[in-house]
């Protein structure tokens, strides 16, 4: 017998998940060329963002082979299922104000201009360096050095002379909610964030409340013994990169995450740090996003993006069409999009959601022309707009309600998709044992209402010869997978 775990998800590289189903069964998805000629390709074609509705259709379909040839020995422990047994959890998108100044400065800069004069599809290194520059403005403006290259933070002494919390939307909610949690509740927080930088403010100290501290410079042999002394301190700050995974920080029952990754799994992971086996209090989740700006821009992208592992276990991939491309990539739009500042709007992703259902209902009641796979993305904005919905005026949690009451927050959006996942763990369960029942009786009935003619051991003999054509077609392993799916496609 094998068996594999892996607690990491796999993004993006069906060759990767190739290696692991071929570990534990092999041969089952055939020779790896095989396999990447004959699925893989076809679902990562699908998933592009100029793939024709003939290449969706298809991609659809090598999805749905892809998960029924796995799911008889793919076992997959998903959050919904820990959301029966965990108190529950609150998770707040919350876009924040900014001082505008700085922001708008380095997207008029002569580099942005470069940039967006620039033809064809390479826009070299600095449009990572311009969008770094955004996203430390984004947390705070003290974190951008002027001239300043890729990756360069402003000095110490700078960033400790011109800090001030107020100048940060993002700053000046986490302030709140630090102290209404620490001070106001004796709960604990933990900060986290991509830049190391960010985590150098000192916010914390000015507070007067202590903290402990993991990224990419902690010894790890040391790591458990920060995370023991945790209780003893009221803040927690981690780098999403350093302690995304591996880390139980169910001490705090409250996490804030300051700024987003462009791989959605590198947040959800950090974000999973308290909502773990052994929490006893209900769980809070702080996103802070700043307003019409890269930030959003970047959580935007997130909600687009299609995760492998639904494609893999049967969602088809279908969000993954219309995923924006990460930094330093796409077409002008793109990048455009990219150094948008938008100062008219309270929340720019539920604008967007709208606008796109509107457009969706727009399209509907034209009979429903244009193409299948923008139906149905147009369909899933229209279903997601309602829900992407401003709760500020009847927010009942109360570090947030304070931060809504000094100014600080201009939208909240309350994600209800663990509530609605732990009804859904529920339901599959009873739904499970309901059709187990069935099952037997049906076997039950079968068994009394046995046909004539068909003897125990003829129809026993029939059963076993059914199961060696299957053993016999699933040992024929690549012929035996490229000969059905040229059939289907008709090659």
């Amino acid at each position: 017998m094998r068996a594999t775990a892996s607690s990491t998800p796999l993004q993006n590289n069906l060759s990767e998940f190739y290696a692991m189903v071929n570990f534990v069964n092999p041969d089952s998805l055939g020779s790896l060329q095989a396999f990447e000629r004959v699925l893989a390709a076809p679902i990562n074609k699908s998933r592009e963002r100029g793939a024709s509705d003939k290449e969706r259709e298809l991609g659809e379909k090598r999805s749905a082979e892809l998960s029924r040839r796995v799911e008889a020995f793919v076992l997959r422990r998903t959050r919904e299922v820990n959301a029966k047994y965990l108190p529950p959890l609150a998770s707040y998108v919350v876009p924040t104000q900014l001082q505008l100044r700085v922001y708008s400065s380095v997207l008029g800069s002569s580099s942005v201009r470069k940039l967006l004069a620039t033809s064809g599809g390479d826009y070299g290194d600095q449009t990572l360096t311009v969008l770094t520059n955004l996203r430390k403005i984004c947390n705070h403006p003290a974190l951008y050095a002027p001239g300043g290259g890729e990756g360069q933070e402003a000095g110490g002494e700078q960033q400790e002379a011109e800090f001030d919390p107020d100048q940060s939307g993002k700053m000046a909610v986490l302030g709140v909610v630090l102290r209404e949690s620490i001070s106001g509740a004796g709960e604990r927080v933990v900060v986290v964030s991509q830049s190391t930088a960010a985590l150098d403010l000192k916010l914390c100290d000015g507070c007067g409340f202590k903290t402990v501290r993991i990224d990419g410079g902690t010894d790890v042999g040391k790591r458990q013994d920060v995370v023991n002394s945790f209780n003893r301190h009221g803040v927690f700050l981690l780098s999403t990169t350093a302690g995304g995974a591996g880390l139980n920080l169910t001490g705090a029952n409250r996490l804030v995450l300051l700024d987003s990754h462009w791989n959605p799994a590198m947040d959800l992971q950090a974000m999973a740090r308290v909502w773990r086996d052994g929490q006893k209090k209900a769980c809070v989740v702080y996103r802070l996003l700043t307003t019409g700006t890269l930030d959003e821009k970047m959580y935007q992208r997130q909600l687009k993006k299609g995760d492998i592992a639904a494609t893999m276990m049967g969602g088809g991939g279908k969000a993954g069409g219309a995923a924006g491309s990460k930094a330093g990539g796409g077409n002008k739009e793109e990048l455009r999009q990219l150094f948008t500042l938008r100062t008219d709007t309270a929340c720019d992703t539920h604008d967007l959601l709208a606008q796109a259902a509107a457009a969706a209902e727009r399209q509907a009641g034209r009979g429903g022309s244009g193409s299948a796979a923008g139906g149905e993305e147009g369909g899933a904005a229209a279903a997601a707009a309602p829900e992407f919905r401003d709760v500020s005026g009847s927010c009942e949690d109360g570090p947030l309600c304070a931060a809504i009451s000094a100014g600080h927050v201009t939208f909240v959006h309350l994600d209800r998709s663990q509530e609605l996942a732990a009804a859904a763990a529920a339901a599959g369960t009873q739904q499970q044992e309901q059709q187990q029942q069935q099952d037997a009786e049906a076997s039950v009935e079968e068994e009394e209402q046995q046909a004539p003619g068909c003897s125990g051991a003829e129809c026993s003999g029939a059963a076993v010869g059914a199961g060696a054509d299957v053993a016999a077609a699933e040992a024929d392993g690549v012929d035996s997978l490229e000969v059905e799916m040229e059939e289907e496609s008709g090659w």
